[in-house]
């Protein structure tokens, strides 16, 4: 029997038949793909053209509840709205993973404007599903530095050093036997830089670039560090959600500044950035 992915929502009639319909075609006969929904209602006709102009037809789908799944309980669990998070029923055994979207049938007006409004979701949704199965967050080990060199050329980053070695503040994200992640942190007395967080071009956007950060964070902040810094060209628009704030490239302290990333591997038009751990 081939493992279930049941995708919730509140009234399975958008988002998670939407769901179901891309991630059916992303998996294909690998997994079994099912929606349901804690108050099911019906098929809204915006997702079935919505995903009709993808080349995906749910024309054939039928809203369903979620009790219909209790003789047979899913492997996974995929909620796509707070609603069907708080009130889906304890299935045992279920991995559970949530993502939230939009409702876009809350949105009024015209077809073309609700139906603009189905395209966007379906297309959030379609992002985030590249990532699924979930890639196994580990240590980076010295086998994984061909893998993570093309990762980093891949995005345009600096490549690791040579005397870098890989160990507990190195992770890398592995998907089927292949890495698509890769984020470390350099430790520098009561300080550390943040660097290399990397994703496979496939799974951008998919949150896992995300994952990766807030993962290596949490470890700097775990071991006391003052600060965390990083140089970015491109993201400087990115980093504040993780509470990182701009700073004048020479106020960093010696240990980082003498780091060769921040020292001669990025241009000097990188932006300085700092998240500050403990004050003073």
């Amino acid at each position: 029997m081939k493992p279930l992915i049941l995708i919730l929502c509140t009234g399975n009639s958008a988002r998670s038949q939407m769901a179901e319909g891309i991630l059916r075609s992303y998996v294909g006969d690998r997994f079994e793909v099912a929606s349901a929904g804690t108050h099911p209602s019906i098929v809204r006709p915006e997702a079935i053209e919505a995903m009709r102009e993808t080349g995906i037809d749910i024309s054939s789908h039928r809203s369903k509840s979620v009790d219909e799944f209790t003789g047979r309980p899913p492997d996974w669990v995929i909620t796509v709205c707070d609603n069907a998070r708080s009130n889906c029923p304890v299935l045992p055994g279920a991995a559970a993973l949530h993502w939230r979207f939009d409702d876009p049938a809350a949105v009024e007006g015209s077809w073309e404007e609700r139906l603009a409004a189905f395209r966007e979701i379906r297309d959030r949704i379609a992002r985030r599903l590249r990532a699924f199965p979930p890639p196994a967050i580990r240590p980076a080990v010295e086998a994984d530095r061909a893998a993570v060199d093309a990762l980093l050329a891949g995005s345009e980053l600096v490549p690791v050093d040579l005397d870098e070695r890989f160990g507990e503040s190195w992770i890398v994200a592995a998907r089927e036997g292949s890495l698509v992640g890769v984020a470390g942190v350099e430790v520098h007395g009561e300080d550390a830089l943040l660097r290399s967080v990397a994703v496979h071009a496939d799974l951008r956007g998919a949150g896992l670039g995300a994952e990766l950060a807030a993962n290596r964070i949490a470890w700097a902040r775990s071991r006391g560090l003052r600060a965390l810094y990083l140089l970015t060209t491109s993201a400087a628009g990115y980093w504040p959600r993780f509470g990182f704030e701009r700073i004048d490239r020479g106020s960093a302290p010696a240990g980082v500044a003498g780091s060769n990333e921040w020292n001669s591997a990025c241009p000097a038009s990188a932006i300085a950035m700092r998240l500050t751990f403990v004050s003073g």
